[in-house]
């Protein structure tokens, strides 16, 4: 969950994000809740974005007994990657591919060295399947999130600035918490990423074959 804050430091922060950018960098622990203005705070839920647990349950074997190699390949594919930072924005398309397109070359190289069978390589491809849709759409929903939350706090930040009245402001925080999930749906539907150019990108990253990403994406 996150929250609008009334401190104009925080707001600048939030003003001032670009993709990529840590979480950690905008200090929360300055900020005043809005609750003098807006009788509650606002809450947004950007998907399990910040929860330190994850989904790790992509890969289903088939056989009774699995490699410890075909362990190891199931066990990359997690919510939250061991060694990639969290940002607010998401992965970008780059960004996955490269995640992505890393695991199912490892999961190549191992089959085509004989460590893992082939009804293991099935299973560790359909997972990679699962893995690739569900972390595309958190991505574009952390985007989307990240997007809608800057300019709300900008929305935010300025009607402070312009004198609005108690009144004023609790109307507004209830038409923000109305309008929150339809406005994500909008932005979805005119930034969702192209995932015929993002299947591509992870292929070029599986196959070692070069393809200009920035084009692409």
């Amino acid at each position: 969950m996150f929250m609008i804050f009334q401190n104009n430091f925080v707001g600048m922060k939030l003003e001032g994000l670009k993709p990529g950018q840590i979480l950690d960098h905008v200090d929360l622990s300055k900020a005043i809740p809005l609750d003098p203005l807006f009788g509650k705070n606002i809450q947004y839920n950007l998907d399990s974005s910040f929860v330190v647990k994850g989904r790790q349950d992509f890969v289903a074997f088939s056989g009774g007994n699995v490699s410890e190699k075909a362990q190891e390949l199931a066990e990359q594919m997690k919510e939250y990657p061991a060694g990639v930072a969290l940002s607010m924005d998401g992965f970008s398309m780059e960004q996955l591919s490269e995640l992505i397109g890393g695991i199912g070359k490892e999961i190549d190289s191992a089959f085509a060295a004989g460590e893992i069978s082939e009804q293991e390589y099935a299973d560790l491809n359909k997972g990679l399947d699962a893995y690739t849709d569900f972390m595309t759409e958190k991505a574009e929903k952390q985007n989307a999130s990240f997007a809608i939350m800057k300019q709300t706090a900008a929305a935010t930040k300025a009607k402070i600035q312009s004198g609005a009245s108690e009144k004023e402001m609790t109307d507004y925080a209830e038409l923000v918490r109305e309008k929150w999930q339809e406005k994500i749906d909008e932005y979805l539907e005119e930034n969702a990423y192209d995932r015929t150019a993002l299947q591509q990108m992870i292929a070029a990253i599986r196959t070692g074959k070069a393809l200009s990403f920035h084009a692409m994406a």
